[in-house]
């Protein structure tokens, strides 16, 4: 030995620099911290963003429902009518009944409309498409934090 110092005894007790890459407990809450107060500040807009697309998703299948209805009006020659229904938990629903006779029958689900979401009907709340194609009139409007469609 020519009386060098071998390279693990070259750092001095007390020097926070360290050779095997690690973190402190310290720094790992810190971070943690970091994270948690990060998520805790966004949780609030990404859960309306989620509200919102599902009232848009919502508004898309009401539109779809009704042109479906007319559709089955003209192509069957019976009447089809869109109607709302309040549902056990109050949220809405509006569903496709196609003329049998002297009633109305259900012809498929309906459209669920998220709870909270305000619908206005304008006009007879019940759309009825004849088979000539035309409609009764109104409109109807869905309005919740994130938006109006109508």
């Amino acid at each position: 030995m020519n009386g060098a110092i071998p390279p693990a005894m070259e750092t001095v007790a007390g020097d926070r620099h360290r050779s095997d890459g690690g973190y402190t407990l310290l720094e790992l809450i810190t971070v943690v911290a970091i994270v948690a107060i990060a998520s805790a500040l966004a949780y609030p807009s990404l859960a309306g963003l989620g509200r919102g697309q599902e009232l848009e998703s919502a508004a898309v299948g009401l539109t779809q429902h009704l042109r479906l209805a007319s559709w089955r009006a003209v192509a069957t020659g019976n009447r089809v009518r869109v109607s709302p229904r309040r549902e056990p938990d109050g949220a809405w629903r509006f569903l496709v009944e196609r003329e049998q006779g002297a009633s109305w029958v259900a012809a498929g689900d309906g459209q669920k409309i998220p709870r909270g979401t305000v619908v206005a009907v304008a006009g007879v709340a019940e759309k009825v498409f004849n088979p000539d194609g035309t409609c009764s009139l109104g409109s109807i409007t869905l309005r919740g934090a994130s938006g109006v469609y109508r």
